[in-house]
Protein backbone atom coordinates (compact mmCIF):
# COMPACT_ATOMS: atom_id res chain seq x y z
CA UNK A 1 0.00 0.00 0.00
CA UNK A 2 1.11 3.26 -1.28
CA UNK A 3 2.01 6.35 1.66
CA UNK A 4 0.91 9.65 0.78
CA UNK A 5 4.37 11.12 -0.59
CA UNK A 6 4.11 9.97 -4.32
CA UNK A 7 7.10 11.02 -6.42
CA UNK A 8 6.80 13.88 -9.54
CA UNK A 9 6.60 11.91 -12.53
CA UNK A 10 9.32 13.39 -15.11
CA UNK A 11 7.63 15.11 -17.66
CA UNK A 12 4.22 15.32 -16.30
CA UNK A 13 3.48 18.86 -16.11
CA UNK A 14 3.52 20.18 -19.70
CA UNK A 15 1.39 23.67 -19.22
CA UNK A 16 2.19 26.68 -16.98
CA UNK A 17 -1.31 27.79 -17.40
CA UNK A 18 -3.21 28.97 -13.70
CA UNK A 19 -6.47 27.38 -12.93
CA UNK A 20 -7.76 30.63 -13.16
CA UNK A 21 -6.30 30.10 -16.73
CA UNK A 22 -7.58 26.89 -17.70
CA UNK A 23 -10.76 27.65 -15.91
CA UNK A 24 -11.65 30.45 -18.48
CA UNK A 25 -10.77 28.08 -21.18
CA UNK A 26 -13.99 25.68 -20.28
CA UNK A 27 -17.26 25.47 -21.49
CA UNK A 28 -19.78 27.46 -19.62
CA UNK A 29 -23.68 27.23 -19.65
CA UNK A 30 -26.33 28.81 -18.24
CA UNK A 31 -27.63 28.18 -14.47
CA UNK A 32 -31.21 28.21 -15.84
CA UNK A 33 -32.07 28.41 -19.82
CA UNK A 34 -35.48 30.76 -20.67
CA UNK A 35 -36.86 27.72 -21.15
CA UNK A 36 -36.42 26.65 -17.10
CA UNK A 37 -34.14 23.99 -17.52
CA UNK A 38 -30.87 24.03 -15.64
CA UNK A 39 -27.33 23.84 -17.86
CA UNK A 40 -26.03 20.49 -17.79
CA UNK A 41 -21.89 20.03 -16.06
CA UNK A 42 -21.51 17.29 -18.60
CA UNK A 43 -21.35 19.55 -21.25
CA UNK A 44 -19.57 22.62 -19.54
CA UNK A 45 -19.41 24.40 -16.28
CA UNK A 46 -22.45 25.72 -14.91
CA UNK A 47 -22.90 29.56 -13.76
CA UNK A 48 -20.00 31.98 -13.76
CA UNK A 49 -16.38 30.36 -13.27
CA UNK A 50 -14.75 33.02 -12.00
CA UNK A 51 -16.65 32.96 -8.58
CA UNK A 52 -17.95 37.02 -9.24
CA UNK A 53 -21.07 35.26 -9.73
CA UNK A 54 -23.27 32.22 -9.02
CA UNK A 55 -21.61 28.96 -10.13
CA UNK A 56 -21.84 25.12 -9.49
CA UNK A 57 -19.62 22.44 -11.34
CA UNK A 58 -18.44 20.93 -14.13
CA UNK A 59 -18.18 17.37 -14.63
CA UNK A 60 -15.19 14.99 -15.84
CA UNK A 61 -16.36 14.86 -19.78
CA UNK A 62 -15.38 18.96 -20.28
CA UNK A 63 -12.16 18.61 -18.03
CA UNK A 64 -10.89 15.36 -20.09
CA UNK A 65 -11.32 17.44 -23.39
CA UNK A 66 -9.63 20.76 -21.72
CA UNK A 67 -6.73 18.36 -21.23
CA UNK A 68 -6.46 17.25 -24.27
CA UNK A 69 -6.08 20.81 -25.34
CA UNK A 70 -3.00 20.70 -23.64
CA UNK A 71 -1.37 17.67 -23.85
CA UNK A 72 -1.65 14.21 -26.17
CA UNK A 73 -5.14 12.83 -25.66
CA UNK A 74 -3.85 9.46 -25.52
CA UNK A 75 -1.93 10.66 -22.33
CA UNK A 76 -5.79 11.75 -20.42
CA UNK A 77 -7.14 8.83 -18.76
CA UNK A 78 -10.52 9.04 -17.72
CA UNK A 79 -11.48 6.47 -15.29
CA UNK A 80 -14.85 7.73 -14.53
CA UNK A 81 -17.13 5.34 -13.80
CA UNK A 82 -14.51 2.32 -12.83
CA UNK A 83 -14.27 1.54 -8.69
CA UNK A 84 -11.61 3.13 -6.70
CA UNK A 85 -9.24 0.61 -7.08
CA UNK A 86 -8.86 2.10 -10.53
CA UNK A 87 -7.52 5.54 -8.57
CA UNK A 88 -5.56 3.58 -6.16
CA UNK A 89 -3.60 1.96 -8.97
CA UNK A 90 -3.33 5.29 -11.05
CA UNK A 91 -1.69 6.64 -7.62
CA UNK A 92 0.34 3.70 -7.53
CA UNK A 93 1.72 4.11 -10.61
CA UNK A 94 3.08 7.71 -9.56
CA UNK A 95 -0.29 9.87 -10.99
CA UNK A 96 -2.27 12.20 -9.04
CA UNK A 97 -6.05 12.05 -9.72
CA UNK A 98 -8.73 14.39 -10.37
CA UNK A 99 -11.95 13.76 -8.90
CA UNK A 100 -15.22 14.76 -8.34
CA UNK A 101 -16.53 14.57 -4.46
CA UNK A 102 -17.94 17.18 -1.92
CA UNK A 103 -16.65 20.00 0.11
CA UNK A 104 -17.42 18.10 3.09
CA UNK A 105 -16.05 15.17 1.75
CA UNK A 106 -19.29 12.92 2.53
CA UNK A 107 -22.26 11.94 0.50
CA UNK A 108 -24.72 14.64 0.34
CA UNK A 109 -27.92 13.91 1.71
CA UNK A 110 -29.67 16.64 -0.02
CA UNK A 111 -28.80 15.72 -3.92
CA UNK A 112 -31.45 17.30 -6.74
CA UNK A 113 -32.48 15.81 -10.02
CA UNK A 114 -32.18 18.95 -12.71
CA UNK A 115 -33.77 18.95 -16.01
CA UNK A 116 -31.26 20.23 -18.29
CA UNK A 117 -31.78 20.07 -22.63
CA UNK A 118 -30.36 17.04 -22.82
CA UNK A 119 -31.90 14.68 -19.58
CA UNK A 120 -31.79 15.13 -15.91
CA UNK A 121 -28.63 14.60 -14.44
CA UNK A 122 -28.03 14.88 -10.45
CA UNK A 123 -26.50 17.93 -8.68
CA UNK A 124 -25.12 18.87 -5.36
CA UNK A 125 -24.37 22.61 -4.42
CA UNK A 126 -22.10 21.08 -2.61
CA UNK A 127 -20.33 19.37 -4.92
CA UNK A 128 -16.35 19.74 -5.77
CA UNK A 129 -13.41 18.79 -7.11
CA UNK A 130 -9.88 17.83 -5.70
CA UNK A 131 -6.70 15.67 -6.50
CA UNK A 132 -5.96 12.97 -4.43
CA UNK A 133 -2.62 12.49 -4.32
CA UNK A 134 -2.08 9.53 -1.73
CA UNK A 135 -3.38 7.05 0.28
CA UNK A 136 -2.80 4.78 3.56
CA UNK A 137 -4.84 2.33 5.26
CA UNK A 138 -7.80 4.59 6.76
CA UNK A 139 -7.10 8.12 4.97
CA UNK A 140 -6.48 9.71 1.53
CA UNK A 141 -4.43 12.68 1.40
CA UNK A 142 -5.63 15.51 -1.86
CA UNK A 143 -4.63 19.00 -2.90
CA UNK A 144 -7.65 20.88 -2.21
CA UNK A 145 -7.88 23.61 -4.43
CA UNK A 146 -9.53 25.78 -1.07
CA UNK A 147 -5.66 26.19 -0.21
CA UNK A 148 -5.06 22.89 1.62
CA UNK A 149 -2.11 20.34 0.10
CA UNK A 150 -1.90 16.88 1.48
CA UNK A 151 -4.68 17.40 3.19
CA UNK A 152 -5.87 14.22 4.81
CA UNK A 153 -8.95 13.19 4.54
CA UNK A 154 -11.27 9.52 5.63
CA UNK A 155 -11.03 7.04 2.95
CA UNK A 156 -14.07 5.10 3.37
CA UNK A 157 -15.85 8.17 3.95
CA UNK A 158 -14.86 10.37 0.52
CA UNK A 159 -15.14 6.79 -1.08
CA UNK A 160 -18.84 7.44 -0.51
CA UNK A 161 -19.12 10.82 -1.66
CA UNK A 162 -16.92 10.27 -5.17
CA UNK A 163 -19.62 7.13 -5.78
CA UNK A 164 -22.31 9.03 -5.09
CA UNK A 165 -21.04 12.21 -8.07
CA UNK A 166 -20.63 10.08 -10.18
CA UNK A 167 -17.43 8.07 -9.81
CA UNK A 168 -15.29 10.82 -11.97
CA UNK A 169 -12.18 10.88 -11.96
CA UNK A 170 -9.01 11.50 -14.30
CA UNK A 171 -5.21 11.83 -14.65
CA UNK A 172 -2.50 12.30 -16.60
CA UNK A 173 -0.41 9.47 -17.62
CA UNK A 174 3.54 10.67 -17.63
CA UNK A 175 5.08 10.62 -21.46
CA UNK A 176 8.36 9.45 -22.55
CA UNK A 177 11.24 12.32 -23.19
CA UNK A 178 9.90 12.77 -27.17
CA UNK A 179 6.21 13.31 -25.80
CA UNK A 180 7.15 16.28 -24.05
CA UNK A 181 6.27 18.90 -26.51
CA UNK A 182 2.69 20.49 -25.72
CA UNK A 183 -0.13 19.52 -27.85
CA UNK A 184 -2.04 22.72 -29.30
CA UNK A 185 -4.94 23.08 -31.34
CA UNK A 186 -5.27 26.24 -32.80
Amino acid sequence: MRQHNIPQPKNYILSYNTKNELADKLPIVPIYYESGLHGNPNEGFVGDVTGSDYGFCVYHGPIAALAAEYIPSDRVEDISGQDFTSVLSALDRGFPVWVVTTTTFLPDDALEVWQTPTGPVNISYIMHSVVVVGYDADSLYINNPYGQKDQKVDRQKFILAWEQMGKQAIYIRAGTPGQAEMQTKE
